[in-house]
């Protein structure tokens, strides 16, 4: 069975709506932002692969992902933020397959920035959520397969 970012998102989707109650979207091309809030999203931004070995037995892959909180406020906004770290900081989050079986874990390795973005003009501010993004990484070693 070969793991994907696919699988990590979902899985990562589920457990924060599950825990923490607060609608979870997959940010892609072209969706929808939820109208409700507050909301969390999670996009794919890129991975990185290093082979481990000359023979490439072992690859290492880094996703890394954003996960954006918005609110409709600032309390909003902190409250969901308090939320989600202690998840991306301690949680095994239950890897779950495209039949919705349990098919292992992972977790978080690195936290690599959190950014609020502030706004500027009054048109911002009454089109817009308060915003935080979270940059993340997650390892993912995938073992050599006969093809």
């Amino acid at each position: 069975m070969e793991l994907t970012y696919f699988e990590l998102i979902g899985s990562l989707r589920k457990y924060f709506q599950d825990t923490t109650g607060i609608k979870t979207v997959w940010k892609y091309y072209g969706y929808k932002k939820p109208t409700e809030k507050p909301f969390i999203e999670i996009e794919y931004v890129n991975s990185s692969l290093n082979e481990l070995t000359k023979s490439k037995d072992l690859i290492h892959e880094d996703i890394y992902l954003n996960v954006g909180i918005h609110g409709g406020n600032i309390t909003e906004l902190s409250d969901v933020h308090k939320s989600v770290m202690p998840i991306l900081m301690y949680a095994n989050i239950p890897i779950i397959n495209n039949k919705l079986e349990t098919i292992g874990k992972f977790s978080v390795e690195n936290i690599n920035g959190v950014s609020n973005i502030m706004y500027g003009t009054q048109v911002e501010d009454e089109s817009n959520t308060h915003r935080l993004y979270i940059d993340i990484s997650i390892p993912l070693t995938h073992v050599k397969k006969q093809i």
